[in-house]
């Protein structure tokens, strides 16, 4: 279910990514980042959609810039002149950026339920592992819960992800298990604002816990969430998407990171050093 991320076609932007797992893991010591060389970027225009021309282009938007990713990070940009991507990172286990989707799916299941509303901004604030669990509870069996989940990516665009059911790591969440990659993710997260029951989940995006803002919590007005885990060796990785309002319209940011030292302090330099590229090329350049 790994699918590589296309190394570009058009312009771009920078990266990397955090948030926690479900069944939090211990963290490694700090450890030293990659020194490599940057790779760089490219960019391509979206797909049509049936209600537009492959030839007419989103008034006002921006051509995605060409840019440089620290070595072990991978981005794409979505907006409204297309998605960009740059990295050759694989895809992974959502971590606990699936907590978006979850939260949607719980908020639309009970809307008027205040032990619903407390955990899904527990959830996202400060990526509150039990809160999640809870909501993934109260959607049914794992089965019921993964079809709600599945039912917001789909309105979301997502047509592709396959939000695991099973689990597969004893003391991980399934959901956070998902292989979600960067291009669906961004795509995704793109269309956040126009979601029926994604108006809290935003404002708890906007409001993440000050440990957990680096990375996109640098970029201002970003609404985010991060996740990070260990593979079965120990090696960390981090990840991160946003959306951000701007004047040329909607830009949405998916970012990930492994670093060659296993670290999730690494993860986290990488993801913030990325991110210091992306204020000034957010569309609006």
């Amino acid at each position: 279910m790994t699918r590589n991320l296309r190394a570009c076609v058009a312009s771009l932007c920078g990266l990397v990514l955090a948030a926690c797992t479900i069944g939090e893991v211990d963290r490694p010591d700090e450890g030293g980042s990659p020194t490599s060389a940057p790779q760089t970027v490219s960019s391509r225009p979206a797909a049509p959609t049936d209600s537009e021309d492959a030839s007419e282009e989103a008034p006002g938007a921006a051509a995605l810039p060409v840019l440089s990713v620290p070595p072990g990070t991978a981005v794409v940009l979505a907006g409204e002149s297309g998605v960009a991507s740059a990295g050759e990172l694989e895809e992974g286990p959502a971590w606990s950026t699936s907590k978006i989707p979850l939260a949607i799916a719980a908020l639309r299941a009970f809307p008027e339920d205040a032990q619903v509303a407390a955990d899904v901004r527990a959830a996202i604030r400060v990526s509150d592992n039990e809160a999640a669990a809870r909501l993934w509870a109260a959607l049914g069996s794992p089965e019921e819960a993964g079809r709600a989940v599945q039912r917001v990516l789909a309105d979301g665009g997502d047509e592709r992800t396959r939000v695991e059911t099973r689990v597969l790591r004893p003391g991980l969440s399934s959901f956070g298990q998902t292989a979600w990659s960067l291009e669906d993710q961004a795509s995704f997260a793109r269309a956040l604002p126009g979601l029926a029951g994604a108006g809290p989940v935003l404002d708890a995006m906007g409001e993440v816990a000050p440990e957990q803002s680096y990375g996109l919590g640098a970029v201002e007005g970003m609404r985010f969430k991060g996740g990070w885990g260990p593979d079965e060796d120990g090696r960390y990785t981090a990840r991160q998407v946003g959306v951000k309002e701007t004047p040329c319209g909607i830009v949405a940011v998916a970012l990930a990171a492994r670093p060659s030292d296993g670290s999730y302090e690494s993860a986290q330099r990488l993801l913030t050093e990325a991110a210091r590229a992306l204020p000034p090329r957010l569309g609006c350049a």
